[in-house]
């Protein structure tokens, strides 16, 4: 990567094109069509290029959310929710680059607010595990939809989608993760 790294020898990147960082990464990253023609991501990377990336991807996919507005003093948009998705999925890639890091590991605590939901394996034969936030009362909450979170490893990258759609909805995307 051709950015400064910064004192402590890390990159920071934003990007739009996901196939142009995984150019320039070298790496084939898991992608899908439900994806595609998307004017609204919003990427970032963050590596040392040596041990680990992150590649967090907002708004990978937006489903049927409408009217995206740019919030500029947050850096986000503002959208419309759609009947099936409650809001735009979005997608985080977390690769280890090292032996070092690999002895490390990598670990993710999703404690408090969300809830294991079920563990399954999915048509590509991932193993996945599907967590959703629980936001308290249901029926304080009603119409709003909970953040379902799936996370499988492929190739020994971990993968981690997110977003306020179904449980089907969330499966049907990690299937179609190729």
């Amino acid at each position: 990567m051709e950015q400064p790294k910064d004192e402590f020898g890390t990159i920071e990147q934003d990007f739009k094109d996901y196939e142009a960082i995984q150019e320039e990464l070298g790496i084939d990253l898991l992608d899908t069509e439900l994806a595609d023609n998307n004017d609204y991501l919003q990427g970032h990377i963050t590596t040392d290029d040596k041990d680990y990336a992150m590649i967090t991807m907002n708004n990978y996919i937006i489903g049927d959310t409408a009217n995206f507005r740019y919030l500029e003093e947050e850096d986000r948009y503002e959208y419309e929710h759609g009947k099936t998705y409650y809001s735009p999925v979005s997608l985080n890639i977390d690769l280890i680059l090292s032996d070092e890091q690999l002895k490390n590991g990598w670990d993710t605590d999703y404690l408090g607010m969300y809830e294991s939901m079920e563990e399954y394996q999915s048509a590509q034969g991932y193993k996945v595990n599907l967590i959703q936030d629980n936001n308290g009362d249901e029926k304080l909450n009603e119409g709003v939809v909970s953040e379902k979170i799936a996370v499988f490893v492929s190739d020994g990258i971990r993968y981690t989608l997110k977003g306020r759609v179904s449980v089907d909805t969330m499966k049907t995307i990690v299937d179609t993760m190729k």
